[in-house]
């Protein structure tokens, strides 16, 4: 039986997890797709640098060229355009990303931690610890980090 006064039962953030769920740091606009290149803003919130659902996923510039410096081959992606309707103003410089690697059903087999990668899963962008690293050390701004899937590794 566990003993629940172990340390990493109360860390389980403390390197232990080889995958983390990458998110903003604010609480995000919501937003609605328009089309294929435009998001309209349906409630107020922050402009950050990574949206988030399981419809898309959206992020700025910055990240976008971090990723395509590290995991570059492990996604596609286009620009799009945020329109905020109470203001009128228009906010580019985000791109709307596809993540070729789900993770949908875990009976079809997992994918391995190990290495510099990205999943997405349920509205989710989960990475790996190395490329975790990376970011952190790259000191890519407005990203917070979840632990993540903890039967990956």
């Amino acid at each position: 039986m566990a003993d629940f006064r172990d340390f990493r039962w109360r860390r389980p953030d403390v390197a232990l997890t080889p995958t983390w769920r990458l998110d903003s740091d604010m609480s995000p606009m919501w937003l609605f797709n328009c089309s294929e290149y435009e998001f309209r803003t349906i409630q107020q919130g922050a402009l950050v640098p990574i949206f988030c659902s399981p419809l898309f996923i959206i992020v700025h510039d910055a990240i976008l060229d971090f990723l395509h410096e590290h995991v570059g081959d492990q996604f596609t992606s286009h620009p799009v355009t945020i329109y905020d309707r109470p203001t009128q103003a228009y906010f580019p410089g985000y791109h709307r990303l596809y993540i070729k690697e789900k993770i949908d059903d875990i009976r079809k087999g997992l994918p391995t931690a190990t290495g510099k990668k990205i999943w997405a899963s349920a509205g989710f962008v989960f990475i790996s610890l190395e490329l975790k690293r990376a970011m952190e050390a790259a000191d890519v701004k407005g990203v917070y980090y979840y632990p993540g899937l903890a039967f990956l590794g």
